[in-house]
């Protein structure tokens, strides 16, 4: 919960930050795999950090979506190990074993506090061996991962239809999108 309010408030102190990236064509994105390889060499980005329920695939799934698997695919191959990162804050063991079968590059990172704090983009940062400015981060939450990332100097890839199930998970479904909403009304209606 003190998470939450740190990101309410770190929302009200970078309010105008906000609201460029909901404006921002190329801050804002539909879904994750809009970004593409060519984009993050033209932008000399060296370090992919994702977020995984909404951004690779619904809450409380295991796997990735089909679509995100070439994607990522064409990601890893392109940052290589060591550069691609999941930051969540519920690293499953199902999804710990899916990555370690498919994806053995990509590193899971669980911070000592969620996000927005930037301690876990801190240590994908010092494990890649990057700056700040070569290292972005996919999330669909404005108040939690894209704050984080704008708070530790990292570009961002705000996610606005990120992936749902709610014929599965219709409670987590809801309570997410109600968050998502709340997030965006709050960083509009502020002054």
């Amino acid at each position: 919960m003190k998470h939450i309010l740190y990101g309410f408030l770190l929302g009200f102190r970078h309010r105008k930050r906000l609201r460029e990236v909901i404006g921002s064509a190329v801050e804002n994105r539909s879904q994750v795999t809009t970004l593409t390889v060519s984009e993050m060499e033209e932008r000399d980005i060296h370090c992919l950090i994702l977020d995984f329920d909404g951004v690779l695939a619904a809450h409380g799934e295991g796997e990735l979506e089909p679509e995100v698997v070439p994607w990522l695919q064409g990601m890893v191959k392109r940052f290589q190990a060591g550069k691609v990162f999941i930051l969540s804050n519920k690293p499953s063991e199902e999804r710990k074993h899916y990555f370690a079968e498919a994806f053995p590059e990509v590193q899971f990172i669980k911070a000592p506090r969620k996000k927005p704090y930037t301690d876990g983009i801190d240590i994908c940062l010092a494990q890649a061996e990057v700056k700040p400015e070569q290292a972005i981060i996919a999330d669909d939450r404005l108040l939690t991962g894209v704050m984080a990332g704008l708070s530790a100097g990292i570009r961002v890839a705000y996610i606005t239809r990120p992936y749902r199930k709610p014929a599965k998970r219709l409670w987590s479904e809801t309570f997410f999108s109600f968050l998502r909403v709340t997030e965006k009304w709050y960083v509009r209606l502020l002054p």
